[in-house]
């Protein structure tokens, strides 16, 4: 093979002057991707070393990892946000229950400067009294004593009667326990006993 001569072609081959060349729309697509898939390698390529990376995939999972890292931020910022919502939550009640104190606290205030007997009678008529418009809770009370002096204790303190009484010869000791109307009695009659 060596010693055959190789004759140029180019002059036994007639130049093709505006010849029109048909080929198949498959294999011009064919040729074209071919050509652009070389210059997409190249230019890929060039853009993972300027990067400092070895491949598409290590890329991916570097993306991945930060994706991951930013959902664990996030899962972290919303414990935090879920647990600032419980503590307000908290703070709220506290301060509900703060109030409520105090308002119960006022009406015993009220009941005893007063000499109330119903707490829960007096709460309930000034609730309703403090929804019209210029309540005034001193002028409240004297109406109260006018119309519902049952409300109030009277002046007098009643003490506990007790038999004190050592004539007790003409009972025995078990009707006197059946007679006794407090502690004190019976504490009386033990003591006489």
């Amino acid at each position: 093979m060596s010693d055959e001569i190789k004759t140029d072609n180019t002059a036994d081959t007639p130049i093709a002057e505006n010849k029109k060349v048909e080929l198949e729309q498959e294999k011009l697509d064919a040729l074209i991707n071919k050509g652009y898939a070389k210059g997409a390698e190249k230019a890929t390529q060039s853009v993972l070393d300027e990067l400092g990376v070895d491949s598409l995939e290590s890329i991916k999972e570097a993306l991945k990892a930060k994706q991951e890292a930013e959902e664990a931020q996030k899962t972290e910022l919303e414990k935090l946000q879920e647990q600032l919502q419980a503590e307000r939550v908290a703070r709220e009640e506290l301060q509900k229950t703060a109030e409520q104190a105090k308002q119960d606290a006022h009406l015993t205030k009220l009941a005893a400067e007063n000499g109330i007997n119903d707490q829960d009678y007096l709460k309930f008529q000034i609730e309703q009294a403090q929804t019209q418009e210029g309540f005034n809770e001193a002028e409240f009370i004297e109406s109260l004593k006018e119309t519902k002096p049952f409300l109030f204790e009277s002046a007098q303190v009643k003490k506990p009667k007790v038999d004190s009484s050592s004539n007790t010869g003409d009972i025995d000791a078990s009707q006197r326990i059946k007679g006794a109307k407090s502690m004190q009695e019976l504490y009386a009659i033990a003591g006489n006993s």
